[in-house]
């Protein structure tokens, strides 16, 4: 198999010069309507670009969702935990229970646990073991990692890699023509300078 490593990176958007265009016989420097004009008389359809440019902002939208869902789950497991070591400790140092004397002597024979506490140690410790069993904390946590690999395993075939970090880019195989990627680079520093 090929080595299918990306070497057009869409990361290259501030290394492109805007002034470069794709007609030479002018020393100008081409408007915005000229480099799509000549961009549109190429082989390269300008419609392309829009739709690998839309397709990778929805890709960075449902990303976004996907780790705002495990911003939301880790908060969830940190506030589950928080109240299960609270019931644990309340379990453990018989805090808030009642105590019980020998009336005869004042003596402490023993304490009497709180039904309270009790309870919602056993509510919040079943609500941990169902979620774990389940696995829904698990998936949730690791979505965003799933989500790029699933997406990297679905563009391969089209030449395409979605980089899920920060940047939130799509970058090209080799294969890909390096005046194609120029144009598209080209294409996304126009659109973001709109």
């Amino acid at each position: 198999m090929a080595n299918r490593q990306p070497v057009w990176d869409i990361s290259q958007v501030e290394k492109v010069q805007a002034s470069k265009t794709f007609n030479t016989s002018t020393n100008q420097k081409p408007t915005s309507s000229s480099k799509l004009h000549n961009l549109r008389n190429g082989q390269i359809n300008v419609q392309t670009y829009y739709d690998i440019y839309i397709f990778e902002e929805r890709l960075k939208q449902n990303l976004l969702q996907i780790r705002k869902i495990q911003r939301n789950y880790r908060i969830i497991t940190f506030v589950w935990a928080l109240f299960m070591g609270y019931f644990l400790w309340c379990f453990v140092t018989y805090r808030n229970s009642t105590t019980i004397y020998n009336p005869d002597n004042g003596e402490i024979l023993g304490y009497k646990r709180n039904k309270i506490y009790t309870v919602c140690l056993l509510i919040t410790s079943s609500i941990g073991l169902y979620y774990l069993i389940t696995g829904k904390i698990q998936r949730k946590l690791n979505g965003p990692a799933r989500f790029t690999q699933q997406c990297n395993k679905t563009l391969k075939p089209f030449n395409l890699q979605f980089h899920g970090d920060h940047k939130y880019r799509l970058s090209f195989y080799r294969r890909i023509p390096r005046r194609f990627v120029e144009g598209y680079i080209l294409f996304v520093t126009e659109k973001k300078t709109k």
